[in-house]
């Protein structure tokens, strides 16, 4: 039988690691006023491969 408890208890303490580090990771940008930059190159990155992946041909499509 699984305990409910300790998954529990498990699943807590990875959240709050991973929260910690996410707000460690965000301190880090933001004193070395990269954080704007950072989040500019994330949404630059996503935006391309949206864009690359839109403009590809339907598969129906005859050349």
């Amino acid at each position: 039988m699984v305990n409910h408890e300790a998954l529990k208890t498990l699943g807590f303490v990875f959240f709050y690691f991973f929260m910690s580090l996410v707000l460690l990771d965000i301190g880090i940008f933001y004193e070395n006023d990269g954080l704007i930059q950072h989040l500019q190159h994330l949404a630059a990155f996503f935006s391309s491969r949206i864009h690359l992946e839109t403009d590809l041909p339907s598969p129906n499509s005859h050349w």
